[in-house]
């Protein structure tokens, strides 16, 4: 399973008619591994991405960029499946 994690702007102008249309406002990662959890931070500043080798992404949703990762360099990388 790939996800690219995009975060959706709905613009008013189109929520009046009966055609809705969803524009993407920025697109998060890359679908070159495999996600497994993710999760917002309290603020919905940040949100954090594992992946299959072990390393957590996190990114900023204001300026759509990675801002930290964590366990990128792991001898015997893992998959993070969940995070709290």
């Amino acid at each position: 399973m790939f996800i690219v994690l995009t975060v959706f702007r709905f613009s008013d102008e189109y929520s009046q008619s009966s055609e809705f249309r969803v524009k993407p406002k920025v697109t998060l990662g890359t679908v070159d591994m495999p996600t497994f959890c993710v999760r917002f931070d309290y603020n919905d500043k940040y949100i954090a991405a594992s992946k299959l080798d072990g390393s957590i992404q996190i990114f900023n949703l204001f300026t759509g960029k990675m801002s930290y990762i964590c366990n990128d360099s792991m001898d015997n990388p893992m998959p993070t499946t969940n995070m709290r």
